[in-house]
């Protein structure tokens, strides 16, 4: 086994046994199961579930599906990044593994990958738990169309993961960067809180103020919403309408390539920084 499964082994173990983590999934599922409960009790207002459009029930069960393992799911992505780094600091752990015949980035590389297999395994269950009870529910009304619902499921997996693994990432180099455990959990958070923020409005209005003070820039609101991972789940969405049973799988992907392209660029971007603070920093 070469040393990057060796380590991932370790980390996915290290996470299954974290207080911190435990309590963050346990929230995760909790928000996760009332959200499913909303879900399928949708038709409050007395509405005949049976009466539904099947394009309707398709869009709608796959939209819930993917707001809750993207907008719940990247606290859980936070704290497991956290974890990932603070609590070996903490016991000094970190630097034992730095003292053995590994290179850094063997040790970045097998800790990602086991977070990988760690939110397969989380988000698998949710996705699971989720599509089981819609076709129990809505099997009548889904049937026509269940081999493009299911290969919709496994997209609005991978793309989950990829979103939670640039909050993974994020919240890994703030805790190389920061001492303070206390300190590198609250920035960590605070990062889901300004990339959300970088998409409205207002914030675009100060960015263009000050790009235009300091450099004679006047970039568009687009430009600056790219810079929102939230932004792009967003448009993938509105834009892209990767759950129309209309489109085909191939024309999602064509439509979505660049928004897909932003999300990997913006996991790979804090990547490649935990690499460099890593190798030239010492984590002490």
């Amino acid at each position: 086994m070469s040393n990057t499964l060796i380590i991932a082994k370790k980390e996915f173990q290290d996470l299954v046994n974290s207080k911190l983590v435990l309590i963050a999934l346990g929230l995760f599922i909790l928000f996760a199961l009332f959200n499913l409960h909303d879900t399928i009790n949708f038709d409050y207002v007395g509405v005949n579930k049976n009466l539904f459009e099947p394009y309707s029930v398709f869009e709608i069960t796959l939209n819930h599906t993917l707001y809750v393992l993207t907008s719940f799911g990247r606290f859980v992505a936070v704290v497991v990044g956290f974890s990932c780094i603070a609590g070996e600091r903490h016991n000094s752990a970190l630097n034992v593994l730095t003292t053995k015949p590994l290179y850094r980035d063997t040790i970045i590389n097998g800790k990602i990958t086991g977070v990988f297999y760690f939110l397969i395994c989380v988000y698998g269950v949710t996705v699971l738990l989720y599509t089981s009870s819609f076709l129990l529910l809505y099997g009548n009304i889904l049937e026509s169309n269940i081999v493009d619902y299911l290969a919709r499921v496994v997209l609005i997996l991978v793309i989950s993961v990829v979103y939670s693994l640039i909050y993974v990432s994020l919240s890994m180099l703030i805790a190389l960067l920061v001492k303070s455990q206390a300190l590198a959990l609250v920035l960590s958070m605070m990062a889901i809180v300004i990339i959300d923020d970088i998409k409205t409005s207002g914030f675009a209005g100060y960015v263009k103020l000050i790009a235009s003070g300091l450099f004679g820039m006047n970039p568009d609101n687009v430009m600056i919403n790219y810079l929102s991972a939230s932004w792009l789940i967003d448009m993938i969405l509105l834009d892209v309408r990767p759950f129309s049973p209309s489109l085909s799988l191939g024309d999602i992907l064509s439509k979505a390539n660049g928004y897909f392209l932003a999300l990997a660029l913006y996991f790979i971007i804090p990547t490649i920084l935990s690499y460099i603070v890593f190798v030239w920093r010492d984590v002490r």
